[in-house]
């Protein structure tokens, strides 16, 4: 039994094992614990398994008959469960939490690695630690990152680019939208432009607007009382049309149906041109 410290100079190892099996020494630079042999390493502890820096930071703690816990700069960062793996930020900083996936591209970020996507958890300005947005990112050929798609805490998607549906692959493409079945008030489907103005929209009950470039109604479906409106947002007959209308197939030479309210008048004319000015009835 020994009482004092054992000293070996650098590069003289303490050999444990019939066959030199197990070996641990300092080579001057790195310290070294070596299994040599046919085994395998076993590093066990009847409690927690602790790794940590010279400072004491924790790097790496085992819990016996629980959870892994990884630490960078001794803060938690990514841990075990029974049902899979955690990410996790500093308690209560509202931080960020990236999942990274790399790739070994010279040409990309530090160290030798590109990012070639990214999905982040984030607070969405909220300084608690409660993380209610996700951001999915793509690399671009110049090895930056760009914000593809938002999920919010209101499970809205914002997409960052086009959306395309390619019915190549599947012969019928469904589009389902989740708004209340009998609200006029909740709009399931919205669809806007660069400029956040609204080009189409459809309600709870299937009443549809189609609008302009002036941003005024251009089309209307009323679905509780089947209507169809035109220029005209809440249509009061069956067919409600503010503006001249023409009937027939637009050919050169065609008799057309041709109905105009211009100046206030009114006229139903047919023609070759399908303007209504051979004939009509009805004021000029």
């Amino acid at each position: 039994m020994l009482f004092r410290s054992v000293y070996l100079a650098d590069s003289a190892k303490l050999v444990l094992g019939g066959g030199d099996d197990l070996q641990i020494y300092h080579d001057g630079l790195n310290s070294y614990i070596k299994d040599a042999g046919t085994g395998d390493l076993y590093i066990q502890g009847e409690a927690n398994v602790r790794i940590t820096d010279g400072d004491g930071n924790k790097m790496f703690l085992g819990q016996n008959d629980g959870e892994v816990q990884l630490y960078y700069n001794g803060s938690e960062r990514l841990h075990t469960s029974s049902v899979g793996v955690v990410l996790t930020s500093p308690a209560g900083s509202g931080q960020a939490v990236d999942l990274d996936f790399l790739s070994t591209n010279t040409s990309g970020f530090g160290s030798g690695y590109a990012i070639d996507s990214r999905i982040r958890s984030v607070t969405a300005g909220s300084s608690n630690a409660y993380h209610s947005q996700l951001e999915f990112y793509t690399n671009d050929t110049s090895n930056n990152l760009d914000l593809a798609l938002t999920l919010d805490s209101a499970q809205n998607a914002t997409f960052s680019g086009n959306v395309a549906i390619n019915k190549s692959i599947v012969s019928t493409v469904s589009l389902s939208v989740a708004a209340p079945s009998t609200s006029t008030s909740a709009y399931g489907l919205e669809v806007t432009n660069a400029s956040s103005n609204t080009r189409f929209l459809v309600d709870g009950v299937g009443n549809s607007w189609f609008y302009k470039t002036d941003n005024a109604v251009g089309m209307r479906w009323d679905a509780v009382n089947s209507r169809l409106g035109v220029n005209v947002g809440s249509p009061s007959m069956t067919l409600d049309v503010r503006g001249n209308a023409r009937i027939g197939d637009g050919e050169t030479g065609e008799q057309d149906i041709y109905i105009s309210a211009g100046s206030g008048a009114w006229q139903v004319g047919t023609n070759a041109s399908g303007n209504g000015t051979d004939s009509k009835i009805g004021r000029a």
